[in-house]
């Protein structure tokens, strides 16, 4: 399953409408409509930021079919694509 069908399908289980986790996760409602259509791919800030909107673990949004994770590691959130480091990711913990 894609990042944006994830995002849509836990969305609507919990009763959340695009305005709604948009202004929860403080990204515009027009960005949320592109992550959902995969138009847009989104920073691991900016998937940690609707994880916790939706009230999830960062980990339920990865996408499988990208051979993706993000893993914490000293604090820091890390994007690993076949066990190689692809990218860092800062951010702190509220």
């Amino acid at each position: 399953m894609l990042l944006g069908e994830k995002i849509i399908g836990l969305r609507k289980s919990k009763g959340i409408s695009q305005e709604l986790l948009a202004e929860n996760s403080r990204i515009s409602p027009r960005t949320i409509q592109r992550i959902e259509k995969g138009e847009s791919t989104p920073r691991p800030y900016t998937i940690k930021i609707i994880a916790d909107a939706l009230q999830v673990p960062v980990e339920q949004l990865n996408p499988v079919e990208d051979s993706v994770t993000y893993r914490l590691i000293r604090g820091e959130y890390v994007k690993t694509k076949h066990k190689k480091v692809e990218s860092v990711a800062y951010f702190r913990a509220n």
